[in-house]
């Protein structure tokens, strides 16, 4: 028995007709006929019940079929881990990101990778750092971006960049004068927050009970194209990365002030499979986002540093 009689037998089964999985599978009828036979013969059971409107299953069919479907996806998930190992980065490669990244890093990394990885494909997700750890750890991801540096026998961490939050807000809505703005003022700001921000969100609330306070007037935004809206309408401020407005506070749109917590400035790393076990594929793409990131800090307008040079 080979694979092919189970992929045949599997389309037969799900198709329920020899004719449209012969098409489905691009051989002829008959040659699918005497395949799905062969396998009668192999097996010494009757498969399949042939039926003026196509064919059924058996009971010896139904239970096979639920064995070769297994069978399929582990050999094409066999075939495909392998084939990441050949001499050219080829493969999809799930890569998750941050809201920040997404807007800055993103748009290069699939410009660079259609020009010299052609035969490379990206999955991207964006989350925030929680998600895209529990995403990672679930394998779900080959790639992600954590606040925690995860080190094990399938993953490594490599420190990032530095980022820091910000109060980003229209020049008319921010508080007046200079320096760290007090926690006090940032509680009385009409603010887009997303609650699923889990870091952010703990570092703040936290930081506000510590001295008696609370958010006077707070909407919890998940879409990130709703929240920019609000913010560069001025009808409400942002704490954010001067990433995510990078544009917009380089043409004036919006203006940015510190806020006194020292805490809302932290490493991120990019997270993967550790170096040995990775594919051509990865290690090309790895190699492409650390650049980038380099370059990007480099350039000095996003406000990110790096790792180890404090905030």
């Amino acid at each position: 028995m080979e694979i092919r009689h189970l992929i045949y037998f599997a389309k037969v089964a799900e198709l329920e007709s020899l004719t449209r999985a012969a098409e489905a599978l691009n051989v002829t009828q008959p040659a699918l006929g005497m395949q799905i036979r062969k396998l009668e013969e192999y097996l010494e059971v009757d498969l399949i019940e042939r039926h003026s409107r196509g064919v059924r299953l058996t009971e010896a069919g139904h239970a096979l079929n639920r064995h070769a479907v297994r069978i399929i996806e582990s050999f094409e998930e066999a075939k495909a881990d392998v084939r990441r190992f050949g001499k050219d980065a080829i493969g999809n490669v799930r890569i998750g990101v941050t809201p920040s990244m997404g807007r800055v890093v993103v748009p290069l990394l699939l410009q660079y990778c259609a020009d010299q990885h052609p035969t490379l494909s990206l999955q991207l997700t964006q989350g925030f750092t929680d998600q895209l750890e529990a995403a990672i750890l679930a394998r779900e991801l080959d790639f992600a971006v954590t606040a925690q540096a995860l080190e094990s026998e399938m993953h490594e961490s490599l420190p990032l960049y530095v980022e820091t939050f910000l109060l980003v807000g229209r020049p008319d809505i921010m508080p007046v004068g200079e320096g760290p703005l007090p926690l006090v003022d940032l509680s009385k700001m009409p603010l887009a927050l997303d609650g699923r921000s889990l870091l952010l969100r703990r570092k703040l609330d936290a930081a506000l009970a510590h001295e008696g306070l609370e958010f006077a007037n707070v909407q919890d935004i998940e879409a990130i194209n709703l929240r920019r809206e609000l913010v560069l309408q001025g009808r409400r401020a942002a704490v954010a990365t001067k990433a995510l407005f990078h544009q917009e506070i380089e043409h004036g749109e919006v203006v940015t002030r510190p806020i006194a917590l020292p805490e809302l400035s932290w490493e991120l790393n990019l997270t993967t499979h550790r170096v040995e076990r990775m594919s051509k594929a990865e290690a090309a793409i790895r190699k492409l986002l650390i650049s980038i990131v380099d370059d990007t800090i480099a350039g000095g307008a996003v406000g990110w540093q790096m790792p180890g040079s404090g905030s």
